[in-house]
């Protein structure tokens, strides 16, 4: 009798424990799923970022790309108009000494 009593305390023992070591695993996965979740989260934030990130780049590369462009125009056109205001200079002189040659034959 002492036997099957001790035997049915040490099962009741037995399954208590058990009930305890279920009771922390499902803890456990519940932890544990949040966790995933809490990662899962980040993952996508980071990517989210990472994304928005590679549009600011692209979008700056276009509008450097652009401003270089008018840049370059900008120069061109500078370097035609200092041409051209050369060419005007250097006009002006030659009528400037046409024209006093010409006073001074009208002169003579």
């Amino acid at each position: 009798m002492q036997v099957k009593k001790a035997a049915e305390s040490a099962a009741a023992e037995l399954r208590q424990s058990l009930q305890k070591e279920h009771d922390r695993a499902e803890a456990l996965t519940g932890e544990l799923a949040r966790a995933q979740r809490g990662i899962e989260t980040q993952v996508a934030l980071s990517s989210k970022a990472g994304q928005e990130a590679a549009q600011v780049k692209k979008a700056a590369e276009s509008v450097t790309a652009e401003l270089r462009q008018s840049l370059q125009k900008e120069h061109d056109r500078a370097e035609a108009l200092t041409s051209e205001l050369a060419k005007a200079k250097r006009d002006i002189e030659t009528q400037l000494a046409l024209s006093s040659k010409a006073g001074e034959e009208a002169a003579q």
